[in-house]
């Protein structure tokens, strides 16, 4: 059943603070922090030290190193296969796979799936060409009616940009498609324009595939702390700074004196008389603001493990932060985080967006280019055929160091063979470039090329 333009003005409504929330994880993600910071010690300073901060002001983002961190499963070898077809349905793959830079794409939707739990992906043709575009999360609201699965999208709306100075929605079912307006009305114009006047959708099924952690709803509730948390560190660092600033000078202070032509300056001399009416001896001295660096940085580094523990994930130990290591400090953090359970998440959400992503184009997408002839390739997909992706095995962390300890002791042991251990300590090589590499170390220590028995491991891997 196909939303009411009405009624798609009144879901945007309810999902503002949503859009809103997604709008500045994205702004903060591409690098876009200054603005946010500066609202902050504008809303919890006093005129003047608000002034004084934005001269000290630290913009440290961790929110890019995290969410790259994190998202790397598309950074390994991705393999795709058809299951149920035939040769001709591989040869169509190959040449979707040829056209489309899949694994680039597709780690796009991984970082938004990371920043917003959530991610959107369209495939689409461009100059006969087919393509995937990632859909930023501050522009589409995922809407369920259905009372049985409510957590799967039977809508799917879009921010379309504005016309005659009006918001335009696009709104998707599996059988309807319809442009509306902010003010609750069908832009029959744009929908003549898009050839489309009745809002029929050809496709058969809605055109995007959607990928959401959430088990329970349709959308999922954001982590409101990750937003609040790489806007506190900055603000903190910069309370340390403005700090600083201040304690390099210190408050000169008088008790019983007068202070007519004092001189602040090197050398300079202050004679005081004492008052012989009075008891009172005169006296200057001064203050001099302290704080505590090392308390507030042990607190940044104690916070910032703390939320890294509420997402599975182990920060990384660097011992205590200092004035001298706060910026490197806080990336070792990040950098020797152990982000394993996360990614082994990952992989099972998008095994199933790559099926669902196929499926979408093999039995879909595909037909309804063909009938448009908007591309060359002929021939369809068997109607069982489906595409199944498998991800590389998702490892815990580890430094090189100790892959090459482990691989050694386990050939050693004769749990491995040479060339499966080269593999785990080079697995971003295809299988050319590792036998080439064995060949290379074989050819200069003037050895045989053959498989070397496990007692002479300690020839052929050194410690």
């Amino acid at each position: 059943m196909m939303l009411t333009p009405d009624h798609v003005q009144s879901i945007v409504i309810e999902n503002t603070q949503y859009l809103h929330m997604n709008a500045q994880l994205i702004d903060i993600f591409e690098g876009e922090l200054c603005g946010y910071i500066i609202k902050e010690l504008k809303d919890q300073l006093s005129e003047q030290t608000y002034k004084h901060a934005l001269t000290r002001l630290c913009p440290i983002n961790v929110l890019p190193k995290f969410i790259d961190k994190l998202t790397n499963i598309y950074q390994t070898s991705v393999t795709r296969e058809v299951i149920d077809g035939n040769e001709a349905d591989k040869k169509l793959l190959d040449w979707y796979l040829e056209k489309i830079d899949v694994n680039s794409q597709m780690n796009s939707g991984n970082e938004l799936f990371n920043l917003s739990k959530a991610a959107l992906i369209q495939p689409y043709i461009h100059k006969g060409i087919p393509n995937l575009r990632v859909i930023l999360n501050d522009r589409f609201i995922a809407y369920s009616n259905d009372p049985i699965c409510p957590d799967k999208p039977t809508h799917i709306i879009i921010k379309a940009g504005r016309h005659n100075d009006r918001q335009i929605y696009y709104t998707y079912s599996d059988t309807e498609f319809m442009i509306s307006n902010e003010d609750g009305e069908v832009e029959r114009e744009l929908m003549i324009l898009s050839d489309n006047p009745d809002g029929i959708n050809d496709v058969g099924r809605i055109p995007f595939v959607y990928v959401n952690e959430s088990k329970y709803r349709v959308q999922p509730k954001l982590d409101s702390d990750t937003l609040r948390i790489v806007k506190l560190l900055p603000v903190m660092i910069t309370d340390l700074n403005v700090a600083a600033m201040f304690q390099s000078f210190s408050i000169m202070y008088g008790i019983d004196m007068t202070d007519e032509n004092l001189i602040m300056a090197p050398n300079a001399f202050w004679h005081f008389k004492s008052d012989a009416t009075s008891d009172k001896k005169p006296e200057i001295g001064q203050i001099k603001p302290q704080v505590d660096y090392d308390q507030v940085l042990r607190l940044i580094q104690s916070e910032l493990s703390m939320w890294l523990g509420t997402k599975g994930i182990r920060a990384g130990s660097i011992g205590s932060l200092e004035p001298d290591n706060l910026a490197s400090g806080i990336s070792k953090v990040i950098d020797e985080m152990d982000t394993f359970e996360a990614r082994q998440k990952q992989v099972s959400y998008f095994e199933a967006a790559e099926s669902d992503l196929w499926d979408l184009i093999l039995h879909y997408m595909h037909p309804y280019w063909i009938a448009r002839k908007e591309i060359d390739a002929t021939g369809k997909f068997s109607p069982n055929a489906r595409v199944t992706a498998k991800f590389a095995v998702q490892l815990p962390t580890q430094t090189r160091g100790q892959v090459v300890k482990d691989q050694r002791e386990e050939y050693a042991g004769g749990f491995t063979s040479r060339r499966r251990a080269m593999v785990k300590l080079n697995p971003e090589m295809t299988a050319a470039e590792i036998d080439e590499l064995i060949e290379e170390i074989d050819l200069e220590r003037g050895v045989v090329i053959e498989e070397v028995p496990a007692e002479k491991v300690e020839e052929d891997i050194p410690a």
